[in-house]
């Protein structure tokens, strides 16, 4: 588990950057450009509550969707769907705790329904 109390760093999924890789003309000598990424903070909350947990979840989300956006522009919600999935799945996976790992696959909800 890793041990990261303030923050997480977003990171566009390797597929965008290949596609965007696909879809650019060469360019010759051009720098490196880093894919966008957003800083999530979360000192502020208690990951082993779900409160801090789904909190933690919104925050990721809106932050996965700006990256998605600036990666592709010009494209639908529905059409960065797919992007935003994958780029909270890594940041929760980063993240690398149990309540949110649980909260983002839906398994915390379906317990919470059952009480």
């Amino acid at each position: 588990m890793m041990n990261i109390k303030s923050f997480t760093r977003l990171i566009a999924a390797p597929s965008l950057v290949s596609l965007s890789m696909l879809l650019a003309a060469p360019a010759p000598a051009a720098p490196a450009v880093d894919p966008p990424s957003r800083v999530v903070r979360f000192g502020d909350l208690d990951l082993s509550t779900i409160a801090g947990a789904s909190v933690l979840h919104k925050r990721i989300k809106h932050a996965a969707l700006e990256v998605c956006r600036e990666a592709m522009p010009n494209r639908t919600l529905i059409e960065l769907n797919p992007c935003r999935r994958k780029v909270v799945d890594i940041a929760v996976a980063t993240v690398d705790r149990d309540t949110l790992t649980a909260l983002n696959g839906g398994k915390l909800i379906k317990v919470i329904a059952r009480r």
